[in-house]
Parts: C-alpha cells; structure tokens; sequence
C-alpha cells in the first residue's frame, strides 16, 4: 500500500491525534512527518531569500511559510530514501475520510511511464481547465490554467518528487506554486476531477501560517469579497477556455 507522510508541528499535538485516530479508522498506513517550524530559522536565512521572492512574487515569503516548504522537501528526500515509486503527502490541516481509502484501493501502478509528476488530491481554486484532462485508472484528471493552489494533499512519483528536490530545494516560493505548477513548468501536474482530500476548515483557517499569508496580502481580492454567482460562473467560463502548454 502507498505510504501516506503527514507533516505536524509538534506542538500541534490536537491535529496529530486527529489525523492518527481518522487513519486507523480508516486503516491507513500513516507517517508523521515532523515540520520544521520557521519561526526557528536563522534572520540572515531567511533575510537571503527575500530579494529573490520579491523578485518572483512581489513579496517575502513568511517564517512560517518558508518552514512549511522546508518541511515538504524534508519529506520528500525520506520518501526518495525509502526506495519507494509513489507516496502521497499529507498537511495535518486535512480531515480524511472513506474518499481517500478508496483512492488507494482502487489504483494499480502498472505504467512505467506516467503522464504526471504530482497529482492535486485537494486543492482550493476551482478553475480547472477544460483542455488537457486524462483518466488515470478509474479517475477523472484535470489540468488547471494557471496553478493548483493548496499542496495540503497529493499524490507524487518518485520523479517529480527528484524534479521538486533537486531543482526546487530553495524556498523562493510558496510550495504550493510548486506542486501546483506554477514555479516549475517541468513539473507534471494534474488534480483529480472530484476531489479527494479537504481541507479541515478550523484548523485551516485558524493556522498561524494563514494568519501570515493574510498579513503579507498572499491571497488576492478574489478570496476575500465573495464573487456574485453570475461573475464565479463567467470567470470559471473564460478560465477552463484558457490555453494551457502541453507537458512533455
């Protein structure tokens, strides 16, 4: 069975406990991945990586998001350490249900080539594009014109887990730009029709680290004025009419 990392700070010791216990209802084979708290990291560190992420995004990346990406990478080399095709990673700011065993128990790697790198089991924009989808055994896969945003849940291989650790090991961006395909265009990614994973809206909502990004203006206008219906309809229209690049 594919093994599910799930990156916890240790003093989030209610969100582990409540990761565990929806894991073994579920019967799922989890491992806590301890993160790496920002606020712990060096001033000259995180001073280096601020022109580049100004260059890049208009903004310094937070401590908090700098660590949350250093923690990605941490589990990502364990998982590449492993010997293992094929992990799917976690954010302990996720509630698990029947969706996600089923996932599991119903998809065979027999390919040995795949057509994705990373593979979006939530993700918090719902503009996917019309071009480009693909079933992947018995799941519908979309693409998304700009970027899939939210790396609190995905599937990864062994090779897109080399492209993020190798080429990506700096945190200039916010992770999610990463496995969302924004920051590397080599990146193979793709997020499943339905989703499989949410987000726990508490927890996610009361994160420190959301608290930041809403400081430093992370998220645009669009997240924060509620979008008349006709205007979420037409913007979803023009955005899954959007050109997307073909992945090689």
């Amino acid at each position: 069975m594919i093994k599910i990392y799930t990156i916890n700070l240790f003093t989030e010791n209610a969100r582990r406990e409540k990761i565990l216990s929806l894991a073994k209802k579920l019967e799922l084979p989890i491992k806590i991945e301890n993160a790496i708290i920002g606020s712990n990291l060096s001033k000259e560190y995180l001073d280096n990586l601020t022109n580049e992420s100004i260059d890049k995004i208009g903004r310094n990346l937070s401590p908090g998001e700098v660590g949350c990406y250093l923690s990605h990478i941490k589990c990502l080399k364990n998982f590449l350490s492993s010997g293992d095709e094929f992990a799917i990673i976690l954010e302990d700011d996720v509630t698990l249900d029947y969706r996600i065993k089923d996932f599991i128990s119903t998809i065979e790697f027999k390919e040995t080539t795949l057509f994705f790198d990373v593979m979006l089991l939530g993700y918090r924009n719902g503009y996917g594009s019309y071009w480009g989808k693909k079933k992947w055994n018995s799941h519908k896969l979309l693409r998304f014109p700009d970027c899939g945003y939210g790396a609190h849940a995905y599937l990864v291989t062994r090779k897109g887990a080399e492209k993020i650790v190798y080429n990506n090991a700096i945190p200039i961006w916010p992770y999610d730009y990463v496995t969302g395909g924004r920051a590397d265009k080599t990146i193979r990614v793709y997020g499943v029709e339905k989703k499989i994973v949410d987000l726990d809206f508490y927890n996610s909502s009361c994160s420190s680290l959301e608290a930041e990004r809403n400081y430093l203006g992370a998220y645009s206008s669009e997240y924060k004025v509620k979008t008349p219906f006709v205007l979420h309809v037409l913007k979803k229209l023009i955005k899954g009419l959007k050109p997307i690049r073909v992945y090689k």
